[in-house]
């Protein structure tokens, strides 16, 4: 299919409109139109006007979505057009395939900016960040071996008041939701925060590891004759599991096109959804 230039108009004005609101430029942006020139007319690819205090700047812009770098023949022949449009319009020049040396060198003298548009390059990137290498060390803490502590007076002495005989209270004991609770505030004690708390930071894994509690620490067991077990102390034995997982940023998916001026040397990019993204 012949390459009509069309779709590389089209996606250029999108990149000034873009970049002239970024700069919060306010101009009016057209693509595909017929100016009248001093000796004929002629058909403009983009064109662009803003005004500073009383004065208005018009840009012509032509594109040239060709597989070879523009030549100096192409710049001298865009001067003639320039020169032909009447307000002196500063001309801009497009190309997803650069420019020869003696096309940049006439640009440069008439005062023309050169763009390459196309898509990246790894050269562009030099200097910017485009990966990200994540390496997550996990700690995982596993307890196992619980055992709870109760204070057995006080159980003997409620088991004689209400004349009850000494009782055996057997129960499978889960960190996690065990409901433990401190008598005063009846507050529910974390005891997955309370163990990791107690972990040393020095040592080799596995830890036995204690804790005496200094507030009044009951378990409920609605099922038992004593549905508040007093608790004193919790004990433990905690083994560290450890796991590495890789994984990696990477920024290319979010861009979509460079935008490149070819006389300074400067690069803009231009994201997958047309915006310029801050990079």
């Amino acid at each position: 299919m012949k390459n009509t230039g069309k779709p590389y108009e089209e996606l250029t004005e999108q990149v000034f409109n873009r970049l002239l609101a970024q700069d919060k430029v306010c101009a009016q942006v057209k693509r595909d139109v017929i100016l009248d020139g001093r000796s004929t007319r002629h058909q403009i690819d983009v064109t662009f006007e803003f005004v500073v205090g009383p004065i208005r700047y018009r840009n012509i812009v032509q594109c040239k979505d060709w597989n070879s770098p523009v030549k100096q023949e192409q710049v001298l022949a865009f001067l003639g057009v320039l020169a032909d449009i009447p307000g002196q319009p500063r001309g801009i020049m497009v190309s997803r395939s650069g420019f020869q040396e003696g096309a940049r060198r006439v640009a440069d003298h008439h005062g023309i900016k050169l763009y390459e548009l196309r898509e990246p390059r790894d050269e562009d990137w030099e200097g910017l960040i485009r990966k990200i290498p994540i390496h997550l060390h996990i700690c995982h803490s596993h307890f196992e071996d619980t055992r709870l502590f109760f204070d057995e007076d006080a159980i003997r002495k409620h088991l004689h008041n209400r004349d009850l005989p000494l009782l055996e209270i057997k129960f499978s004991f889960n960190p996690n939701i065990t409901p433990l609770k401190n008598e005063a505030t009846d507050e529910q004690i974390n005891l997955d925060d309370l163990l990791n708390g107690l972990i040393p930071k020095t040592g080799v894994p596995p830890y036995r590891i204690r804790h005496d509690f200094t507030d009044r620490v009951i378990l409920e067991v609605p099922t038992s004759p004593i549905p508040r077990l007093p608790v004193v102390a919790i004990e433990t034995t905690v083994s560290i599991h450890n796991s590495i997982h890789k994984s990696q940023i990477n920024f290319d998916h979010l861009i979509a096109y460079c935008f490149k001026d070819i006389l300074e040397n400067k690069v803009h990019f231009i994201g997958a959804a047309g915006e310029p993204p801050s990079l």
